[in-house]
């Protein structure tokens, strides 16, 4: 009880994931968007990741590992009261080299886990039940994703993976369409790219791009060969 669903809903301020004392209740991802300090986040609940011979909550650990392999950010939960068990020595080491915070949580109960021996200096004591800590993860989230330098007031940085695909996509689709103008392809083939560029950088802005804006676009357009 109290440990990752309870975090997710901490976080949210709402009742989202159901919490209680029998491990494994978590059997797929919980997803939900929410901006801490200003930065947007989209959360995700994963089942916890743990030997077990039930089929339903084995699926729900595979898709665990790869929501780790995903993630911009892990946040990483340890029972303060239990120990470091070899579970939780096999999850430090998987997230070791990713952007990580380590949670040693219910530190309100008592203390099996010292700081000193995670060796790690992304870790914060918290109590979820008790609004302990919750505090300086935010603080320490801000930091993380703010922390990079900018070298000139022009740079841009995008710290959310799927708009940095979405932009990806965009920029391809745009060369896409400018080497079809120069091999003089239809323009009906042409406005396939275009379009689908404008579609990627509108689910980033929230802004929708009429026909009737995409038909003026391609009324300036002037092909020879």
């Amino acid at each position: 009880m109290f440990g990752k669903s309870s975090l997710l809903n901490a976080l949210l301020k709402e009742n989202r994931a159901i919490v209680t004392e029998i491990a494994g209740t978590t059997r797929d991802t919980i997803e939900e968007y929410v901006t801490i300090k200003g930065i947007p986040l989209k959360l995700i609940d994963t089942a916890g990741i743990r030997d077990t011979k039930d089929i339903v909550e084995s699926i729900g650990i595979e898709k665990s590992k790869n929501a780790i392999d995903e993630a911009e950010l892990v946040l990483l939960i340890l029972d303060a009261i239990s120990g470091i068990s070899e579970e939780d020595k096999t999850l430090i080491e998987m997230v070791k080299n990713k952007k990580h915070i380590i949670l040693v949580n219910k530190i309100d109960i008592g203390e099996k886990i010292s700081t000193a021996d995670l060796n790690d200096e992304n870790v914060i004591e918290i109590s979820i039940k008790n609004d302990i800590g919750l505090d300086l993860l935010e603080n320490k989230i801000e930091e993380m994703f703010n922390s990079v330098e900018l070298d000139s007031e022009n740079d841009v940085i995008i710290t959310n993976s799927r708009h940095q695909s979405l932009i990806v996509k965009a920029k391809q689709g745009i060369n896409n369409a400018l080497k079809s103008v120069k091999d003089g392809i239809p323009l009906d083939m042409i406005s396939i790219d275009i379009e689908e560029a404008i579609q990627n950088l509108g689910e980033i802005t929230g802004d929708n791009v009429s026909e009737e804006v995409i038909t003026g676009i391609f009324a300036k357009f002037c092909l020879g060969k």
